[in-house]
Order: structure tokens, then C-alpha cells, then sequence
């Protein structure tokens, strides 16, 4: 009998496609990327599609989170929902809550953590096993919280100050009070700044307050301008500009005035864009430090008498002593 807690310090792999064998089942998390405040509960809902033509029994359900914050910070489990299956899904599959994440007081607020749920079934199930990756992250109690793909409007003022959010206009957003808030998933965000209007001005980008990096060098010139266009200030060199990369989990933006010739401006943007990566064959996922809850589905031998047995379930759930509940279920579900 398999200890339903483990302490796992090994490499996750997920499922590629052969030409072996058809896939015939999966699980998605359908918000695989999240943040929230302390004391609030994360949780993850998902999909498990069985199309294997016959009930799918779950071997084992693994939860790994890779953070370096304290194990005290927080707390994570499958949920009650999923736990009631007794790890059978039928040829329905399943849809809700998997599993939950809690960061708890004393928690640095931006604190990250990576995650891989992954699942194991028994045969006819091809592949056996099947991973999704999360990641979860503690947010500030303040700030404004930006979208994808939208250039934002804000206005500076002299050498040392930070940016506000400004007006909303043609082709761009108002986005609200600084620090600016996302989630950027797990392939990471391009974080793109440029000036408006004339040049000369050049930005520093923090992120948690430390430095990410600082727009490109740009001359005054009064006779010159892009106008107020963020695609085209962008694309204009001899506006002041960059792109900076920042990876999954959650980012707190502010930006600072690094030069301004004119004291201050009210032309200038800013957008992020998550980075798109070709889809894998296969992953491979390292987990270093990781604790995983590994929750056994296990299976009783049975004498040679066809169905005159219940399948056997013992769930672990304590880490210390081991809690066993068997569980007699009805004979539509015996083993063959």
C-alpha cells in the first residue's frame, strides 16, 4: 500500500502522441494561471475527457508546486468534488473543481509558485499518464489590473517620478491607478514601452519595485513627431522604446521618468503580450524541492470467483498516520 503523501524530488513527464496507440483520454485545466489575495483560496477547476468506451479508474492524482516561498506561506489539496469520484470517471468525464491553493498570512505579495497536476489510469487508458501545469501566485491588496494585447495610455512627469494612468483614446485603454497587474502564463509576456508625441523621453520599468529594464536612448528633437499612435511611436526609432520579457506568474508594474527634457509628458504607452511557443511533442517538467500529494487509488486482488468482489479504494490523507476508508461500490463497476 503506496503512501498517499510523498515527498517528490523527480522529473514529471508528460504524454506525447505514437502511432502506437490513439490517445483516449486527457485533463485541462481550464484556468491553469491564477493570483489572489491572502487568505483566498484558488481554485482550480478542469476537464478529464474519457473516451476510452468504459470507465476510467485513476491510479494515482499527483500535485506538485515548486515555490520558494515557505511551506507555511500556503496551503494546497485536491478538492472535496474531486475526491468524491473515488477515481472512476465515466465515459462523460468529468468537469470541476480539482484542486485549490491557499497563500496564507506573512506571504510576500508577488510570491510564485509552478505547479503540474497530472493523473494516472490503468489500462485501456493510452497514455497512462496525462499532466496539466499551473502556476499560482499571492497578489498586492492594491493596484490595477491590466489585460493582454491592449496598449495602454499613461502620462509621466520629471526625471525620478512614476507614471499615472492617463485618458483612453483611439487605439488605446485607461489603465487605471500604477502598479499595473497580470498574470502572464507560463511561456511568459512581452512587455512593450515606447514615448509618444516628441522624443526625448525615456522610461525604467520595475516590476515589485525592482528594475527590469530602461527604454532605448532617444534625442530631443522638437521638429519631429509620431504623433499619438502607439503602433507608430512604437515602430518609430527615433522614439525612445522597448520590449521586456517577463516570465509566468504574477507581475506589479510601475514606471519611472529616466529623462525628460520637456519635465513631463502625457503621451506615452505601454502593452503586454503573452509569448507564443510552438506546442511540444512532449514536455518534460523538472520539479526540484517539490512536495507532491500523490492520493492512491489501489486495487484488491480478487479470488477466481468472477464478480463477487466490490473494487477497493483507500484513500491517504494523512501524512503521518495513515487514514484507510474502504469503500464497497456497486457491481457495475467490479473489476472483469
Amino acid at each position: 500500500m503506496a503512501s498517499g503523501i510523498a515527498l517528490l524530488v523527480a522529473s514529471l513527464y508528460g504524454t506525447s502522441n505514437t502511432a502506437a496507440a490513439e490517445i483516449n483520454w486527457s485533463v485541462l485545466l481550464g484556468n491553469p494561471d491564477q493570483s489572489g489575495t491572502v487568505g483566498t483560496s484558488l481554485v482550480y477547476n478542469g476537464t478529464i475527457t474519457n473516451s476510452t468506451g468504459a470507465d476510467l479508474f485513476l491510479s494515482t492524482a499527483n500535485l506538485t508546486f515548486d515555490t520558494t516561498a515557505p511551506a507555511s506561506s500556503y496551503t494546497k489539496g485536491l478538492s472535496d468534488e474531486f475526491l468524491a469520484t473515488l477515481g472512476i470517471i465515466p465515459t462523460s468525464g468529468y468537469s470541476g473543481p480539482l484542486f485549490s491553493v491557499t497563500w496564507q498570512t506573512g506571504v510576500s505579495a508577488g510570491m510564485t509558485g509552478l505547479g503540474t497536476f497530472s493523473l494516472t489510469a490503468e489500462d485501456p487508458a493510452f497514455p497512462s499518464i496525462v499532466t496539466s501545469p499551473f502556476s499560482s501566485s499571492a497578489s498586492p491588496t492594491e493596484g490595477s489590473e491590466i489585460s493582454s494585447d491592449t496598449w495602454y495610455h499613461f502620462q509621466f512627469g520629471d526625471v525620478g517620478s512614476f507614471a499615472t494612468g492617463s485618458f483612453a483614446g483611439p487605439g488605446y485603454a485607461n489603465p487605471g491607478n500604477a502598479p499595473w497587474l497580470f498574470m502572464a502564463p507560463s511561456a511568459g509576456v512581452n512587455f512593450g514601452v515606447t514615448d509618444g508625441n516628441l522624443p526625448g523621453d525615456m522610461f525604467d520599468v520595475l516590476d515589485f519595485g525592482r528594475l527590469v529594464g530602461t527604454t532605448s536612448t532617444s534625442l530631443s528633437d522638437p521638429n519631429h513627431s509620431c504623433g499619438a499612435d502607439p503602433d507608430s511611436c512604437f515602430a518609430d526609432s527615433a522614439m525612445s522604446h522597448g520590449t521586456f520579457f517577463l516570465g509566468a506568474g504574477l507581475h506589479s508594474i510601475i514606471i519611472r521618468t529616466a529623462a525628460s527634457p520637456f519635465g513631463s509628458g502625457s503621451v506615452a504607452f505601454f502593452r503586454e503580450d503573452p509569448v507564443t511557443v510552438p506546442e511540444p511533442g512532449s514536455v518534460l517538467l523538472s520539479a526540484f524541492g517539490v512536495i507532491g500529494i500523490s492520493i492512491g487509488v489501489l486495487r484488491r486482488r480478487f479470488s477466481s470467483q468472477p464478480r463477487t468482489q466490490a473494487r477497493l479504494f483507500t484513500w491517504h490523507i494523512d501524512p503521518i498516520t495513515v487514514n484507510a476508508r474502504k469503500i464497497c461500490l456497486p457491481k457495475s463497476i467490479f473489476m472483469r
